[in-house]
């Protein structure tokens, strides 16, 4: 019982040292259109949030700001995230919600802490195996309100991701997609009610009534990035 007592003892006050060196920076809703220069260089939890910055630039952060591990850009204009641009921080979480990103944007650099992703309610249309296999440490991704038709199968390299959110996407229900059916345990996904925006006659359906035999049978179009996923899936069953 001790023991057990000296644990806890140990992990409150690890906790609470954490809490205590945590350096908070509040800049949201400033009317800011770019990251500013001035940011306190020991900064871990910077909020840039409700503002009308556009792009992310090199400059920005790279090796600045080497305790940043919680960044949130929610609700700005962003178009553009520099590739690399967050070399030498730790961010472990990263919200970029309600933006104008029309693709997945380049984390290479923390892709060893990045843990949550949040790209709701943006512009992005595609995703490729290469923009997203490299975050094998994410816990949730959030993708939901975007115009993805078809995605690869995120379950299969992201061995530690617990939640997925796909809700108010266009889903083209066809055998490319059949990894949907196939989630693993442990994983929460989320989708809409009636997620198949293709083939038309699905668009009144629910995903319960969808079965994996329908999904294989079913052509994607000729957009969808992953055309030769339908094959293999169609041999291998």
């Amino acid at each position: 019982m001790e023991i057990r007592r000296l644990l806890w003892l140990l992990v409150c006050l690890a906790n609470f040292e954490e809490r205590l060196c945590a350096k908070y920076v509040d800049l949201s809703n400033r009317g800011l259109t770019s990251v500013p220069e001035d940011i306190a260089p020991d900064v871990t939890h910077l909020y840039l949030n409700d503002n009308d910055i556009t792009r992310i630039r090199e400059t920005d952060f790279n090796d600045k700001y080497l305790n940043l591990a919680d960044l949130r850009l929610q609700v700005n204009d962003i178009i553009s995230i520099k590739s690399g641009c967050f070399k030498g921080t730790i961010i472990k979480l990263l919200n970029l919600n309600s933006n104008k990103l029309t693709s997945i944007p380049d984390l290479h650099e923390v892709s060893n802490t990045l843990t949550g992703l949040n790209l709701i309610s943006n512009e992005i249309t595609t995703i490729t195996f290469d923009e997203l296999s490299y975050l094998t440490k994410l816990t949730f991704l959030y993708l939901s309100n975007n115009h993805l038709t078809t995605l690869p199968d995120i379950a299969q390299f992201m061995p530690s991701l617990n939640k997925l959110r796909l809700k108010e996407n266009p889903l083209d229900c066809c055998c490319s997609n059949v990894w949907l059916k196939q989630i693993r345990t442990g994983l929460d996904l989320q989708l809409s009610d009636f997620p198949c925006k293709h083939p038309f006659g699905w668009n009144s359906t629910t995903w319960d009534d969808i079965t994996e035999d329908m999904i294989l049978r079913q052509p994607c179009q000729a957009s969808s990035p992953t055309p030769r996923l339908c094959d293999r899936v169609i041999r291998e069953n």
